[in-house]
């Protein structure tokens, strides 16, 4: 691997429970990664709940503050994992605050349509749509040409950072990589030191990495050590 792509491959997650939690995660990362991934949880599509949903309701009255983080980090990219009930109709409102990137999570989706319309009305946006281990990897095809990632998570218990790294998640990857090989593949959950090297391997190109650099002492140097794994 190009450490030169040392940016783009690897991608902080950052898994909110109050507004601070953006801008001092962001602030520890900001000019090393191109990308750091917001996790929007609603406590219904997975059991827990992020900033800034209250009783599974998204306080669109913190939307304002999350657009006041993304216009404080002009170097940074923000992309949005929707891990949400509702996340077609949430997807604009983010849209319109200035994130760069949308991850939809093919469990919410009742039809690809719905997708495939809302990259066309959002032409400047890229589209990622997340598989989960138990998820048939062709259903990706479903989403025709509005995609500009597949997003295999890593893990099967998902909402939830430091889960153990799920082996399925590997010939999810494989077979992703076989019938889409245009499609660059992140991996979200169970990236590590340990695990990184053989998903690269499986088809892998770009990591979504949670508490291994959220709980490290020194996040920046935690970044190039995970991209010299590869």
């Amino acid at each position: 691997m190009n450490h030169d792509r040392t940016s783009e491959i690897i991608i902080p997650a950052i898994m909110p429970f109050v507004e601070e939690d953006i801008e001092n995660q962001v602030a520890q990362v900001s000019g090393v990664v191109d990308y750091v991934q917001i996790d929007l949880m609603d406590g219904v599509f997975v059991s827990q709940a992020s900033w800034p949903y209250e009783d599974q309701v998204f306080a669109l009255s913190e939307i304002h503050a999350l657009e006041e983080v993304i216009k404080k980090f002009p170097e940074t990219k923000f992309e949005v994992d929707l891990m949400v009930e509702h996340a077609l109709s949430l997807a604009p409102v983010l849209v319109r605050a200035g994130v760069h990137r949308v991850v939809f999570h093919h469990k919410t989706i009742n039809d690809p349509v719905e997708v495939i319309q809302f990259k066309e009305e959002n032409s400047d946006i890229e589209v990622g749509i997340a598989l989960h281990v138990d998820d048939k990897p062709e259903v990706a095809l479903s989403y025709k040409n509005s995609l500009s990632l597949v997003q295999c998570m890593g893990i099967e218990k998902v909402g939830y950072q430091g889960q153990e790294f799920s082996e399925k998640s590997l010939e999810v990857i494989a077979e992703v990589h076989r019938l889409l090989p245009h499609l660059p593949i992140q991996v979200d959950g169970g990236v590590s030191f340990e695990t990184i090297q053989k998903l690269a391997d499986a088809g892998a190109y770009r990591f979504v990495v949670g508490s291994v650099i959220s709980r490290s002492k020194n996040p920046q140097d935690t970044i190039h050590q995970l991209a010299e794994k590869i």
